[in-house]
């Protein structure tokens, strides 16, 4: 059992790494548009702490993984959703800089005027689009960008619930090792 949980430490690391490359990305992103959205600064800050959960997962699953035989299976469906979030994301942001450096609008991705923005859609100065919408039309649409933000939310609220069951499974292992420490030290107490 220990053999399958080696190296899940490092694999949660791993795409911990991969979502701080996308969080740069998209800060990066979004540093080229003046006085950028408010959502995308929630979906920033949503995905960082995404990001900081996943690395203290992965950090102390490193840490206890072989000694406590903690497996993959706590983490796979969460790990899935995070990394397809984080692909996804990755994708759609190359897409809306490839579509922005072309200058040729999103209307002929999109198949229709630029006008036609849907209830989330803003325009940015000058009446072109915002780094909201050209994400969001990145994404695919309006209803792909709110499947993002609810997997992306739901990811976060799972990996909470997974380091706070983690840490207390490691608790309740390391309280049972110091009763059975304790038990021996008064065994041995009792015999001399």
């Amino acid at each position: 059992m220990a053999e399958a949980a080696l190296g899940l430490g490092s694999s949660i690391l791993a795409l911990a790494s991969f979502g701080v490359r996308v969080v740069k990305t998209l800060r990066s992103f979004t540093g080229s548009y003046t006085g950028a959205e408010s959502r995308i600064q929630v979906l920033f800050d949503d995905l960082s702490i995404t990001v900081w959960i996943l690395d203290e997962i992965g950090i102390t699953v490193k840490e206890y993984e072989v000694q406590f035989q903690i497996t993959a299976s706590l983490f796979e469906a969460t790990r899935r959703t995070c990394e397809n979030n984080f692909v996804g994301l990755e994708k759609a942001l190359k897409k809306a800089r490839k579509d922005e450096e072309k200058k040729s609008g999103l209307s002929q991705d999109v198949g229709g005027p630029i006008e036609v923005l849907g209830a989330l859609g803003t325009k940015g100065k000058n009446g072109k689009m915002g780094c909201w919408d050209k994400l969001m039309f990145a994404l695919g649409g309006e209803d792909e960008m709110k499947e993002l933000l609810v997997s992306v939310e739901t990811a976060k609220s799972n990996l909470l619930l997974l380091l706070d069951l983690l840490q207390l499974f490691i608790l309740k292992e390391q309280s049972k090792r110091c009763v059975m420490v304790r038990t021996f030290a008064r065994v041995l107490c009792s015999v001399l």
